[in-house]
């Protein structure tokens, strides 16, 4: 929708996370919810310095389980894929180490 177009635009004029719907920034700090992060290094839309922000914050909250740079990889490729699924099979992993903290 347009409004997303809007969002996008928000975003790259703000330099910060925000929300889509408010406009005002994601209070990052107060984010608590176990994040495994998979970050593409070619990615145009979540920009790896921004990746690399978000991570430093997800570190200090004590939520980040896990975060991984995949070379060549953009937005879309990890939703369609040229047979390189190394991503799949680390997210794989981490499934399997969630039954492992029960």
């Amino acid at each position: 929708s347009s409004k997303d177009f809007v969002a996008f635009g928000n975003l790259i004029r703000q330099k910060d996370f925000i929300s889509p719907d408010s406009f005002k920034p994601y209070p990052l700090e107060n984010f608590k919810v176990k994040t495994y992060a998979k970050v593409g290094l070619s990615d145009l839309l979540a920009d790896p310095v921004d990746c690399k922000r978000l991570q430093k914050v997800l570190e200090n909250n004590g939520v980040l389980m896990d975060y991984k740079e995949y070379p060549n990889m953009g937005h879309l490729s990890f939703f369609m894929t040229d047979g390189n699924n190394t991503y799949i099979k680390d997210v794989i992993e981490n499934v399997k180490s969630l039954n492992n903290d029960k």
